[in-house]
């Protein structure tokens, strides 16, 4: 309970503590007290023994509950006293008597415990005032002589000389204790300033011990891999140096490659330089071809407007040969008519019969002559009209041959073009290859020096290798004394 209580009062201050302690002192008389009112009560109840317990019922559950609730830590001492005086009073009144001079007493010394010179006068004078009320008002109900009078105040007065001692006492001791505190709390917050820097300073090292130890754990982690890395280094530049030693051989194969293709460029370039020229001579052919294939088609038209007006003739021609087979049947009707009227005439008519059958006979071949002139101009319409289609598709294959021949000289203005590229693209083709050879000039000499960089940087970093193994385990030996300097500051 005892510790409860101080850590319940621990937030106090070193006054606010002290009273507490009083309080507790003037609580258990004021418990005392009260019980031995209750007491009385039984004994006598008149109304003024019970107004007198009921207020001191009252005083004591108000000081115990003030109390217990740490309010008016330093108001309620005059509760108390108050309390105590007022009973005391309402006992002068209602039970005189030399008893209550030992109440007057006990409220003096219930205040003598707080040592305060104002409530400890009060008490005094108070207390004081009641005895001489005592001894001079009440002095038939009190029933004593003057000699006891003077005998009670004469020790009245020696318990207020020893009242006025204790008090002078406790203010010196008062004076000295709050020196004393003063001191006593600045040195308690010089201590309590000195341990929270402490504290915050070892909290500080802690936390930077922490740090430095996780630091050096992750330092210890980097230093491995930074290691391993090196390691992984040292092997890829051994790689390297092999890469670098292919790369010179692939490079004066290189060399070697594009030589033969400068040769073949040159070459392709002399061919194309030929090509060109046949090109050229190509071309002209083909513009020649293309001037005589335009005549030879304009000669094809003319030759088919031609043979289209022979058939014209010829269709005529086939008339005329109809007219002259009309004519023809006409004068076979007359040499028929003739012989008729000859045979009439008798001997008169027979050279008449004999002229008219010669005609007739004429008239016959002539027919005949005209039917097979006919079937001739017929037979040569018809020749005329198959030798007039194949003019004319010779002249849709001419036009086709001619437009395949413009098409044909523009694939050679094309042909000669490409060419014309060919050797522009020759020519840069041949300035590339001097500065490709240029340039893996410079890169053999840039791997033959990066080869010799190689071989250092592996002795470097077999070295570093080395040193970071000794600062790893140097590290580490760092690392465990800070543990053991963490767990130091800890304790």
């Amino acid at each position: 309970m005892f510790f409860k209580k101080s850590m319940k009062d621990k937030h106090l201050s070193i006054m606010e503590q002290d009273m507490v302690k009083r309080n507790s002192v003037v609580i258990i008389a004021l418990t005392v007290t009260t019980f031995l009112l209750l007491l009385s009560l039984t004994a006598s109840q008149n109304v003024g023994t019970i107004i007198q317990v009921s207020i001191q019922v009252i005083v004591w559950s108000a000081f115990t509950i003030l109390h217990f609730k740490r309010s008016l830590i330093f108001h309620i001492q005059y509760i108390a006293i108050i309390g105590s005086v007022v009973t005391t009073t309402i006992g002068f009144i209602v039970l005189p008597g030399l008893t209550n001079f030992v109440s007057v007493i006990y409220f003096i010394f219930l205040a003598l415990i707080y040592m305060n010179n104002k409530l400890s006068i009060f008490t005094l004078g108070y207390g004081l005032l009641l005895i001489i009320y005592m001894f001079f008002f009440q002095k038939e109900s009190v029933n004593v002589d003057s000699d006891s009078v003077v005998i009670y105040i004469i020790n009245y007065m020696l318990i207020s000389i020893i009242v006025f001692s204790f008090l002078r006492v406790s203010d010196f001791m008062k004076k000295q204790t709050a020196d004393s505190r003063k001191k006593t709390e600045e040195l308690l917050a010089d201590q309590e300033k000195q341990k929270n820097d402490l504290l915050q300073l070892i909290n500080i090292v802690g936390e930077k011990t922490e740090f430095i130890t996780k630091n050096s754990e992750q330092s210890n982690i980097a230093f491995k891999e930074m290691g391993e890395a090196f390691q992984e280094i040292s092997i890829g530049s051994n790689t390297q140096n092999v890469s670098s030693q292919n790369i010179n051989e692939s490079i004066a194969n290189m060399k070697n490659q594009l030589q033969e293709m400068a040769e073949n460029t040159a070459t392709l370039t002399d061919e194309s330089v030929n090509t060109k020229q046949l090109s050229e001579t190509g071309q002209e052919q083909i513009n020649t071809l293309t001037q005589t294939v335009g005549e030879f088609r304009d000669e094809i038209d003319a030759m088919s407007q031609e043979i289209s007006q022979l058939i014209t003739n010829l269709n005529e021609t086939s008339q005329f040969s109809n007219t002259i087979k009309e004519i023809a049947n006409q004068t076979n009707l007359l040499s028929l008519n003739a012989s008729i009227e000859a045979a009439r005439a008798g001997e008169h008519g027979k050279g008449f019969a004999v002229v008219a059958n010669e005609v007739r006979i004429l008239a016959e071949m002539t027919t005949e002559s005209a039917e097979k002139i006919s079937e001739q101009l017929n037979s040569f319409s018809v020749q005329s009209d198959q030798t007039r289609n194949k003019m004319m598709q010779v002249s849709e294959r001419m036009a086709d041959s001619y437009e395949q021949t413009k098409e044909t000289n523009h694939s050679f203005t094309s042909i000669n073009t490409a060419i014309i590229n060919l050797n522009q693209l020759s020519n840069y083709n041949n300035t590339l290859m001097e500065n490709i050879n240029d340039t893996i000039a410079v890169i053999s000499e840039s791997t033959s020096e990066l080869a010799a960089v190689s071989q250092q940087s592996n002795a470097s970093i077999e070295e570093i290798t080395a040193t970071l193994d000794s600062c790893l385990n140097t590290n580490a030996d760092i690392l465990e004394s800070l543990k053991q300097l963490k767990a130091t500051l800890v304790q």
